[in-house]
């Protein structure tokens, strides 16, 4: 999938610092219109390639057994075609001739370039950015491996 930056809307920083100003300053009017452009798709034009990628395009081994990295460039578009999901997310594309199967985007950290995890799909190094079906997880989900709640309470 490619993605192109809507020119019209700045930056979500930009945003909130403009948003807090005018509020702090009671300036109902000019808060409403930066909220308006905060509701604007980040987005001006998506494309998403038709063709599938394999496996072997997309999933690399690592030097370490068990180990395994996942590359591509751009965004990852992921389509599941045994469920239908109707939410309509305000920053993920559907083409209009595409069935609402769920969906979802996957975009890397930029450093290292690759998600890189083991072979329970545990992502060891930083984490990707979901959105869509997969950004909708609950925070259990995302807690290490390895946690285990303490005893207090």
């Amino acid at each position: 999938m490619s993605r192109y930056l809507n020119p019209v809307r700045p930056s979500d920083q930009v945003l909130r610092q403009l948003i807090g100003k005018f509020k702090s300053l009671r300036m109902v009017d000019s808060a409403n219109h930066w909220i308006e452009i905060a509701n604007m798709s980040k987005y001006y034009m998506d494309k998403v390639t038709q063709t599938p990628y394999a496996s072997f395009e997309l999933l690399r081994p690592t030097q370490t057994p068990g180990v395994y990295a996942m590359a591509f460039s751009n965004y990852l578009y992921v389509m599941y075609t045994k469920k239908r999901d109707e939410t309509n997310y305000k920053d993920v594309f559907r083409p209009l001739d595409m069935p609402n199967y769920e969906i979802s985007v996957i975009t890397l950290p930029s450093s290292p370039g690759a998600a890189i995890f083991d072979k329970n799909g545990i992502v060891i190094n930083g984490e990707p950015l979901y959105e869509g079906t997969w950004s909708k997880s609950r925070l259990s989900q995302l807690l290490p491996v390895d946690y285990v709640p303490s005893e207090k309470r």
